[in-house]
């Protein structure tokens, strides 16, 4: 039977936590409907994510970002957002007040593997992505950890693993 959802269901996590991969797993588990918010912002600006970033900088994309949210936080759907979408106040505050959110945790040093070879990531567009990443992983745990109805750790598991474990708690919410 399918799940249904009373809110959207929003994974956060690191880049290379399996956000994106996860939710499409949630899609095929549960017939939620995935909408990836990375996606939704391409379409919207008729641009790249890097281009985004080249064009307007951080600041211009995040609030790209938190209008693409805003689109969304009404659907019943699954949606997947960006790696950084939670270093926002106003996101933290919409996703605590209208989403149930799980919280995809990866270490940096898997995240670096999963990483290495994209290079349509701006945020580690640089010569020692590893240090960046703990940087920045550093900086956002409290973030992540302030929004979070549920916390699993991706490093082990794969997605079909995690979204069983998702519709696990979700059926006992």
């Amino acid at each position: 039977m399918p799940l249904c959802l009373d809110r959207p269901l929003v994974l956060v996590g690191p880049m290379g936590s399996g956000k994106t991969t996860v939710g499409k797993a949630l899609n095929r588990l549960t017939s939620v409907p995935l909408i990836d918010l990375d996606e939704e912002i391409v379409k919207v600006n008729g641009m790249t994510i890097p281009e985004i970033f080249k064009n307007f900088g951080e600041s211009g994309f995040r609030k790209r970002e938190t209008s693409v949210l805003k689109a969304f936080i009404r659907e019943k759907a699954v949606l997947s957002s960006g790696g950084g979408i939670i270093t926002v106040e106003e996101n933290r505050k919409l996703i605590k007040e209208h989403c149930i959110c799980v919280f995809l945790d990866t270490s940096p040093a898997v995240q670096f593997k999963r990483t290495e070879h994209d290079n349509n990531r701006p945020m580690i567009d640089t010569d020692d992505r590893l240090t960046r990443l703990e940087n920045l992983y550093a900086k956002r745990l409290p973030f992540y950890k302030e929004v979070a109805d549920f916390t699993v750790n991706t490093d082990e598991l794969g997605p079909k693993k995690l979204a069983l474990l998702i519709e696990e708690f979700l059926k006992n919410k």
